[in-house]
């Protein structure tokens, strides 16, 4: 909550417009990085961020000319959204849908990290993920 005192008419339509239509947009994957209430975006923190799995980047943009092997934590989501929830996103993901799920997604992880040159520097990360066919 932001209050502003002693503001006349003039200030307070100003501010209005500028809080409003100068803000700046949070790139997604910072946003998602600071969700702790979705089950999808909690399994993508704590067992493939912190299980050291897959290493993600900070924000979303990715520089291909400077690949270091890792993954925007948007493009994590979008991969898990289709894998745990077959969606395009996270938003219905339960913890009662997702659960029962998550076996077979620590199970595809794990394949996907064996694969030789995934997570590694200059290689297009994305390119690596097998296609998810059930």
């Amino acid at each position: 909550m932001d209050i502003h005192l002693g503001l006349n008419i003039i200030e307070e339509r100003q501010l209005f417009h500028d809080l409003n239509n100068l803000a700046k947009k949070v790139e997604k994957s910072l946003a998602l990085e600071f969700d702790s209430s979705n089950a999808v975006n909690a399994f993508i923190k704590d067992e493939l961020i912190d299980g050291g799995l897959i290493n993600v980047s900070m924000g979303d943009k990715l520089d291909w000319e400077d690949d270091d092997g890792s993954f925007s934590r948007k493009d994590l989501v979008a991969v898990n959204a289709h894998l745990i929830l077959n969606k395009s996103n996270i938003n219905s993901a339960a913890p009662a849908i997702v659960q029962p799920r998550l076996p077979i997604a620590r199970r595809y992880w794990q394949s996907v990290a064996q694969i030789p040159g995934f997570g590694e520097m200059g290689l297009g990360g994305l390119q690596f993920l097998p296609n998810l066919f059930f």
